[in-house]
């Protein structure tokens, strides 16, 4: 059985996590008692007062989504969505002694309000300056079905605020005491609507969200709009929500971090390992699969090209897929030069130049699909090698498989060596089946008994889509499933192509490894990646490091990658030179290194 390495957290990455769990735990204290002193007290302290609790529970909330996203147990939702925010509290179990404060096992439809899911966070009850918990709002696109879920660098909230669209991921809100609303004629045309709010301290029924937030905050049925203010609010009362956002700027610096440390994890020692694994006898000349040319990350076919050793990562796939990434003939059986097949041990082989002699000569031939081998031969146990060249191996990752369906072929072992274009020979092992009853003759005048046996070998069943394709897979699938591959640019050095015969880089005099400012040690890498960030509007990602806006999704890549100011070195011009930069409002870029020199 395939094991995935689960190792999440770099020492820094457990630091910074550690730490905001520290933090989260010290203050949980502070949010409750704070409601304590909270009587006789003038509005702008009161508002102090919720402005601080209201900070703690958003700094409690992102750390649960950051360590979540963390997480190694396979099976959570979390992982396989890293950045899924939780559902809000379970309205039915608001006033559970036991249960209160766990969030709901799903809120498919969004945005959602709910209570703030205190239990799920791991601290205690925050409740705002009149003493009422929390409510929290989630925007779409932060949680439902992982099947269909997509979180990642490019994801915004779609919540909006006072007017401006997209504004945020999530809204905590302290929602004050009950009050009365009898909104004017200008305060209904806001969204406010006439109601007496009634709380019950029991929860006796389910709490309804209009019973403690007030006008375009209370809409019916809940949509996307809210407000940290009303007009006329001063001379007519009408709302007293306080609430804070979590932006997606907000979130994402520490997300990647995240998600860079399991691409490191999880995707990194598939391109290392992918062509020195057993069978390819690479292990010792390391091969890494060519680049596919940077292009549209959204629409690009992600096929391979010859010589390209920069770019997206070519994971185009050859089954269950549709779109442009998928091509069920771009790994293939070539019918030139043509497959054969020849005898192992066992049972004679007959041609037609032997004492017993077939009616042809052994022979096989090549669809894009499939090779299929026909031989005559004596009765018995026999073990045959098929040779094939497929082609475009080198520009896909494909697992090379000795147990695939293949029919009059058994106990196979699988080989393959990659010729300079960048297609491969395939070489199987195995025992022939047993074939059918045909005639031979002896010495051209006597028909004797002989066996016709045929072997089949499907491109699908000896070169597979590797399993990091499968978004469906238990341990990986989350890299394509929530499409970080569309934000991953990959490099190595040309040294390592196919067409190379003693595969390896210099690190010193006149480098051929890239070379990582600010990395240690800086010139040894042999392959990297490069995650992107969020879309800058800032970005050094002009020439000559200039500001220039990112814009996506695009066709360049200085619209995901920058330039690090300090050393002057572009990410996305396509040299050998790359650079691990300070994460700032014009530089976002995070190094993976997938291979080096000792």
């Amino acid at each position: 059985m395939r094991t995935v390495p689960r190792d999440r957290r770099s020492q820094r990455g457990v630091a910074l996590i550690f730490l905001m769990t520290i933090v989260v735990l010290a203050t949980s204290w502070m949010m409750v008692s704070a409601v304590k002193n909270a009587s006789s007290r003038s509005a702008p302290a009161l508002q102090a007062q919720n402005a601080q609790v209201l900070a703690q529970a958003k700094a409690a909330l992102l750390a649960f989504v950051i360590t979540s996203a963390a997480t190694s147990n396979t099976g959570s939702p979390y992982y396989k969505n890293p950045g899924r925010f939780p559902c809000p509290e379970d309205p039915a179990n608001a006033g559970s002694a036991t249960n209160a404060g766990t969030s709901a096992s799903n809120c498919d439809t969004l945005p959602y309000i709910g209570r703030l899911p205190w239990k799920t966070l791991g601290i205690e009850q925050p409740r705002d300056a009149a003493g009422e918990p929390l409510w929290y709002v989630l925007s779409a696109g932060f949680n439902g079905d992982s099947a269909t879920l997509k979180i990642n660098s490019n994801s915004s909230g779609q919540l909006a605020l006072n007017g401006v669209s997209n504004h945020a991921v999530a809204l905590i809100i302290a929602p004050g005491a009950a009050i009365s609303l009898t909104p004017n004629s200008a305060q209904q045309a806001a969204g406010c609507t006439a109601r007496t709010q009634r709380r019950d301290a029991t929860f006796a029924s389910t709490p309804d969200y209009r019973d403690y937030l007030e006008c375009q905050n209370a809409s019916n049925p809940v949509d996307a709009s809210f407000v940290s203010e009303v007009t006329g609010n001063t001379a007519n009362p009408v709302f007293n929500d306080q609430l804070i956002s979590i932006t997606s700027a907000e979130l994402m610096p520490a997300l990647e971090a995240v998600v860079a440390k399991r691409i490191e994890t999880d995707i990194a020692p598939v391109l290392q390992g992918i062509y020195t694994a057993s069978g390819w006898g690479t292990a010792s000349n390391p091969l890494f699969p060519y680049a596919a040319p940077f292009a549209d990350p959204s629409a690009a076919d992600y096929k391979g090209t010859a010589g390209t050793t920069q770019g997206l990562l070519p994971l185009v796939r050859s089954t269950g897929c549709s779109g442009a990434a998928c091509d069920a003939t771009f790994v293939s059986w070539k019918t030139s030069p043509a497959p054969t097949v020849s005898r192992n041990s066992g049972a004679s082989l007959y041609t037609t130049s032997t004492s017993t002699r077939a009616p042809v000569d052994p022979s096989c031939s090549a669809t894009t699909t499939n090779v299929t081998c026909v031989f005559y031969t004596a009765s018995g146990s026999m073990n045959v090698e098929v040779r094939a060249t497929a082609q475009n191996v080198a520009m896909a990752l494909r697992t090379l498989d000795s147990d695939g369906a293949f029919t009059g072929l058994t106990g196979t072992g699988a080989t393959g060596s990659f010729n300079t274009d960048g297609s491969a020979l395939i070489s199987l092992d195995g025992d022939a089946g047993s074939g059918t009853a045909a005639t031979c003759t002896f010495l051209g005048f006597f028909n004797v008994s002989c066996r016709r046996r045929a072997v089949t070998v499907p491109i699908t069943s000896v070169l597979a889509d590797h399993y990091v394709l499968n978004s469906s897979d238990a341990g990986v699938g989350w890299f394509t499933a929530n499409d970080w591959h569309t934000l991953t640019y990959y490099a190595y050095s040309p040294n390592f192509s196919a067409n190379v015969t003693t595969r390896s880089c210099t690190d010193s005099g006149t480098p051929t490894c890239m070379q990582v400012a600010n990395l240690t040690p800086a010139n040894k890498q042999r392959a990297l990646l490069v995650l992107a960030g969020r879309p800058l509007s800032g970005a050094a990602a002009g020439a000559s490091c200039a500001s220039s806006a990112q814009t996506r999704p695009a066709g360049s890549a200085n619209s995901y990658l920058e330039c690090d100011t300090a050393s002057g070195i572009s990410n996305f011009d396509g040299d050998l030179s790359f650079a691990k930069g300070r994460y700032s409002s014009a530089f976002n870029d995070r190094i993976v290194v997938v291979s080096q020199n000792p």
